[in-house]
């Protein structure tokens, strides 16, 4: 992993250690603003859901949702 990848990582669950659920447009949004690359942002995403450490609920192809799928230990490794 680069060091971008880890910034964006970094930012996504501070995001989601700060707001616990929060939509998935809202989300992107904030991350963009501070790290500027959409595709990375969504790859980043993408990841973490796929190995566990973000929950992904999906309402509407519109409408989907993140949070944390263990928060403790999600603080623990950030530390």
């Amino acid at each position: 992993m680069d060091t971008d990848s880890n910034i964006i990582r970094t930012e996504i669950l501070r995001i989601l250690n700060e707001s616990g659920k929060i939509r998935g447009t809202d989300l992107t949004n904030r991350v963009i603003k501070k790290v500027g690359n959409e595709k990375m942002v969504y790859r980043e995403i993408s990841s973490l859901v796929e190995s566990g450490e973000i929950g992904k609920k999906m309402y509407s192809k519109s409408h989907i949702e993140y949070e944390l799928n263990n928060i403790s230990e999600s603080i623990n490794n950030q530390l």
